[in-house]
């Protein structure tokens, strides 16, 4: 068991959820796809970036 797996099952498992080998399986494509960017986003510096006030998700972002 390496650590994403004690990750993924513990937390899981100490919200009463059980975790069996093909759910460990799922979460790895998963984090195989999705990870890389995520944690990319959570990287980059912010600070600079304007909030869009009037969030609409319906149509694309305005330019400040």
């Amino acid at each position: 068991m390496d650590a994403f797996e004690r990750f993924v099952t513990g937390g899981l498992e100490h919200a009463g959820i059980p975790v069996d080998e093909l759910d460990v399986q799922i979460m790895r494509v998963a984090d195989a796809i999705y990870g890389p960017p995520v944690r990319a986003l959570q990287e980059e510096d912010l600070r600079g970036v304007w909030p869009e006030l009037d969030l609409d998700p319906s149509r694309a972002p305005t330019d400040r």
